[in-house]
């Protein structure tokens, strides 16, 4: 059984990094996706997580990832960075952290609470996202689901 992980990077570059060493770890490229932050619809400065409902984020909620995740993903995104997911073998999770961990993945924990500190309200089950700024935040985090 294949488990998910996921990682949001600031910089493009950090995360097809990312996907090519993980390439050459041996996980298949169709496993792997990467959505840069400007690709996504955006309103007022901030992505908005309803408007892609069944695209990208649809996709997310067959990896079964939780919702408040997919929030703090949504922001990152929206923030400018680039996520990468990668469906990977039990054998190959370790080192699939490691390379993500390498390239730069944010700890999405301590980058949420970064945002929170600027103003982000953060997930909550009758709301979305919201963003008191645009500042543009390294984040990387394998989170697995």
């Amino acid at each position: 059984m294949t488990q998910t992980i996921t990682a949001l990077f600031d910089r493009p570059a950090e995360a097809q990094a990312a996907q090519a060493k993980l390439v050459a770890a041996g996980i298949p490229q169709s496993a792997i996706k990467l959505v840069q932050g400007a690709q996504m619809a955006r309103t007022s400065g901030s992505y908005d997580y309803h408007k892609d409902e069944g695209g990208f984020w649809g996709s997310l909620k067959d990896f079964f990832m939780p919702e408040e995740d997919r929030y703090a993903y949504s922001e990152g995104l929206s923030r400018g960075g680039t996520l990468l997911t990668a469906s990977v073998e039990p054998t190959q999770t370790e080192t699939a952290y490691d390379i993500l961990e390498q390239h730069g993945s944010v700890d999405l924990d301590q980058r949420e609470s970064t945002w929170r500190q600027e103003g982000w309200s953060g997930y909550s089950a009758t709301g979305g996202t919201t963003a008191a700024s645009s500042t543009t935040g390294t984040a990387a985090t394998g989170t697995a689901t």
